[in-house]
């Protein structure tokens, strides 16, 4: 837990100061009073509130990322992660024009049936995301469904009771390295930029056309898994078979995954990405697609990333051209994790001379 301290300069003597949060908040509240259940239930580490004649209550987070800003997805990750424990049925909804601390914040709505903890009634609440000089702040609001206009009459106020400070002014966000990945029978790049792909010592275990694999663990610190989500990219090289080396990379895959699997539809995805970008940033490159690919077992359903390019590999009798191909997968169930991580290792392919 973090200790607040009562007023200090540039503040009243009765708020409640986080130094190390970078954080104030300004108390007391009418009609609310500090309470440690909220903190416990939300599983919040700076402060909970209470509603005096009413079961709402607010709680507040502030979680240190020390040398970068948290991604959107991450602070959805963490408010999902307190919420799923006290709400059956959890339904999150992303929201428009959320504020924090007076800054422009993530903002979702949900709704829920509460567990045994909050006395087993239907729950309605918001919830905001703010990232700011390497902290990630989160505050939840919650009441029971017949008392939300008491909570709803003062949410705005509560929200902008929060106060950044000024402790962090020379705070500035780390750039996270990238790493090449290199081909081993073409001279190819691509751009790791997380730093968390690994590469197999034998392709051919995944495909026999595959001249490097690579699998990556989903990392975060909003949440610890037993297994965490796994994605899996391997870079193929074909003989072009047309004009298009995506369409000779589809063409290939599609048999590919007809023989291991039966997996035979390949729906295109159009919807904007889901999930985060590498932490290093995003880059545009050459162009990818992104397909669904299904079979007769919806549990196997898997996401699918393309890109290809054409280029000239040496081998012993010279240089011949081939398609170097990126097939970037993971389990459908992990696209909010490695959607956008995925289109941006598939679009950094390119020839390395």
């Amino acid at each position: 837990m973090v200790a607040g301290k009562l007023g200090t300069a540039g503040s009243s003597a009765t708020d409640l100061v986080f130094e190390e949060r970078n954080v104030s908040y300004r108390y007391p509240v009418p009609n609310w009073q500090k309470d440690d259940e909220a903190k416990s239930l939300f599983n919040v580490n700076l402060l909970g509130l209470k509603r005096t004649d009413s079961s709402a209550r607010i709680a507040v987070e502030a979680r240190d990322y020390q040398t970068r800003n948290p991604q959107p997805g991450e602070l959805r990750e963490a408010i999902t992660e307190r919420l799923r424990p006290l709400f059956d049925d959890l339904d999150l909804k992303d929201d428009t024009g959320g504020t924090l601390a007076g800054q422009p914040a993530l903002k979702f709505t949900f709704r829920g049936n509460a567990s045994a903890k909050l006395g087993t009634r239907v729950y309605l609440g918001e919830a905001y995301g703010l990232a700011y000089k390497g902290i990630g702040y989160l505050f939840f609001a919650a009441a029971p469904e017949a008392e939300v206009s008491l909570l709803a009459a003062d949410l705005d106020d509560l929200r902008d009771r929060m106060t950044l400070l000024d402790r962090r002014d020379k705070w500035q966000e780390t750039t996270t390295p990238t790493k090449l990945l290199i081909g081993q029978d073409a001279d190819y790049r691509l751009t790791d930029g997380d730093g968390w792909w690994k590469k197999l010592p034998d392709p051919t275990i995944e495909d026999p056309k595959a001249d490097t694999v690579y699998d990556a663990d989903f990392k975060s610190k909003a949440k610890k898994w037993d297994v965490p989500p796994r994605a899996r990219v391997a870079v193929l090289l074909l003989d072009p078979a047309g004009d298009d080396p995506v369409a000779t990379l589809r063409t290939y895959l599609a048999e590919q995954y007809d023989k291991l699997y039966e997996m035979k539809n390949w729906t295109e995805i159009k919807d904007p990405p889901l999930g985060d970008s590498p932490n290093a940033g995003e880059q545009r490159g050459i162009d990818v697609v992104r397909y669904k690919v299904s079979g007769p077992d919806a549990k196997t359903t898997k996401l699918v990333v393309l890109s290809a390019i054409k280029m000239n590999a040496q081998n012993a009798g010279g240089t011949k051209p081939v398609v170097v191909g990126v097939h970037a997968a993971c389990p459908m169930d992990y696209q909010i994790y490695w959607e956008k991580r995925l289109l941006q290792l598939a679009s950094s392919l390119r020839s390395g001379g």
